[in-house]
């Protein structure tokens, strides 16, 4: 066997002219990408590859989702022959044109090779576009295979070599419109915008952005597992400037926010909910030293119109919503129900316009209007109690009770039990009792009225004929005082005799006399007369009440034997 290793264009001679036994190598020193021409015309095959000698170019990290290729252009390589096959040709003949590039592999995103764009697959330095998006992206420069098929007379030594591009895409930083928050605490809502393909963002305070001498904010935590969503504290009111940032050090970005808290010394408190008997109570809010709260009316109440506060204040630009700045002043509502009276106070950070408040409820309880009739005054020692029925919502009944008696006396008999309006009543000692009628309702409320009975112990007439012999006599309106005494008091008593019935007429002497003579009688017979006291009394309000009572009796006059 014979080869010329001094000349590229050398002869190559196989003496022995057995196929496929032979292994040449050619050491070459020249440009990557050369063509190379096998030599000699030999049965067998000779696959010459000029290794190493075809560089794609550095893997390459790139911003956006465009770059170039950047080859080397020189190297060193050497042939490494295997086998043999009939060849003919020069090594340097134009081989560069036939080096292109092509794309290898990239995200899964579209179809094929629509995943990158190659502009000149044979310019050594093409520009190549991502058209799939941020990702890593494999491409070949080659010369390609086809040209063996094209030119079958003429062996090429195939060399390829692949690079890597990852494209970071272009990150863009949005911290979010700056804002205001009426507290202490706010949530930054940052959102890079780009590929979650290289989304790595990072939240951070602004050295010195804030109020002077005010503390650094403090990052409480990131919301929903989110590092763009951040929640973030200050200790002092004002302005403070956060930096959202997002990409990586070889392809950064990042954008600004600035945040106004707004919070002030003073927290309202509008007081302890209450529950009253009635439609009136006083609101109990704690002071604002700057006299800048006041109170409203909230919409959950069962109305806004017809409440009445003590001090109010009316906004003049709206001239029908009050606007009450006394912190404790006394209300009135028109009908019952659950009321929201709401402790408003306001202030300014800047821009920043806020308004805190704190509710308290009020449970107006109103029972129907308990009546226990008008005062009496009773001839004896019974009457009847009539008070209103208990009638309306929230009504758990009514009862009576008794306030006050004459010294000495006993309760009443049959004082009425629950649940009854009208009862009668007997006492046994005269004077003035004080009865108490109430209306039980929700809440432990009750609404009551009271009735003054004045019980008169009623005048006992007695009458009796002294004598009637010779058609004359007298009459007595009071026994011997054994029993069943007449009670008749001249200092409060008022007594007069009267003729009822008779067979003739006749003359009383004296009617109001208890004791007195009858005269000029005209028949004989049985005559019936009534004795008929009236008793008045002072009551305790100095008005006068007469209580009037009246006996008859029968006298028998007839002449002397």
């Amino acid at each position: 066997m014979f080869f010329d290793h001094q000349n590229a264009d050398g002869v190559f001679q196989d003496n022995y002219r057995h196929k496929n036994n032979y292994t040449i190598q050619l050491n070459v020193n020249g440009t990557p990408g050369v063509k190379n021409t096998a030599f000699g015309d030999r049965n067998g095959v000779l696959i010459s590859n000029l290794q190493n000698s075809l560089d794609a170019g550095p893997e390459q990290v790139v911003c956006g989702v465009e770059s170039s290729f950047n080859p080397p252009t020189g190297g060193v390589g050497f042939w490494d022959a295997v086998n043999m096959w009939r060849f003919t040709g020069n090594f340097n003949a134009g081989a560069s044109v036939f080096n292109i590039w092509e794309y290898v592999s990239g995200p899964d995103v579209l179809v094929d090779d629509d995943n990158a764009v190659i502009i000149d697959p044979a310019d050594p330095n093409s520009r190549v576009l991502a058209q799939a998006g941020p990702g890593v992206y494999v491409f070949r420069r080659q010369i390609p295979d086809e040209l063996l098929a094209t030119n079958p007379g003429i062996a090429y030594c195939i060399d390829a070599d692949t690079v890597q591009i990852t494209f970071l895409g272009t990150p863009d930083a949005f911290a979010g419109n700056d804002f205001g928050v009426c507290d202490d605490i706010a949530d930054l809502l940052g959102d890079d915008r780009a590929s979650s393909v290289i989304f790595n963002g990072s939240w951070e305070y602004v050295i010195d952005s804030g109020p002077v001498g005010a503390p650094a904010p403090v990052f409480i935590d990131d919301l929903d597992g989110r590092v763009e969503t951040q929640r973030v504290q200050v200790s002092q009111p004002g302005t403070y400037t956060f930096r959202w940032r997002v990409g990586s050090e070889d392809c950064p970005d990042v954008d600004l926010v600035r945040v106004t808290f707004a919070f002030g010394s003073f927290t309202p408190n509008a007081g302890p909910d209450q529950s009253v008997c009635g439609l009136g109570t006083t609101l109990q809010a704690n002071p604002d030293p700057s006299n800048a709260a006041y109170w409203t009316v909230s919409t959950n109440s069962p109305t806004q119109t017809g409440i009445n506060f003590s001090g109010t204040v009316y906004n003049p630009a709206d001239p029908l919503n009050p606007r009450i700045f006394n912190n404790n002043p006394a209300v009135t509502v028109p009908v019952a129900g659950v009321y929201e009276f709401i402790w408003n106070y306001g202030f300014s950070e800047g821009s920043v316009n806020c308004l805190v408040s704190d509710t308290v409820r009020v449970r107006f309880v109103n029972v129907a209007g308990a009546n226990a009739g008008p005062d009496q005054v009773v001839c004896g020692f019974t009457t009847t109690l009539t008070g209103s029925p208990a009638v309306g919502g929230s009504i758990d009944g009514s009862s009576w009770s008794l306030l006050t008696a004459p010294g000495g006396a006993t309760p009443p008999a049959n004082l009425p039990a629950n649940n009854q309006a009208s009862v009668g009543v007997t006492v046994t000692t005269p004077g003035e009792y004080t009865f108490r009628y109430s209306i039980n309702g929700t809440e432990n409320c009750t609404n009551s009225n009271d009735v003054v009975v004045f019980f008169v112990a009623p005048p006992i007439p007695r009458a009796e004929q002294l004598g009637y012999c010779g058609l004359g006599g007298s009459l007595r309106a009071y026994d011997d005082g054994t029993t069943n005494g007449n009670n008749f008091d001249p200092a409060t008593d008022e007594g007069t005799w009267s003729l009822v019935s008779g067979p003739g007429t006749l003359t009383i002497d004296d009617p109001n006399d208890p004791e007195t003579t009858i005269s000029a009688i005209s028949a004989e017979g049985i005559y019936t007369f009534q004795w008929e006291v009236a008793r008045t009394v002072t009551l305790p309000s100095g008005a006068t009440a007469t209580c009037t009572e009246a006996i008859q009796v029968e006298v028998s006059l007839w002449r002397c034997p």
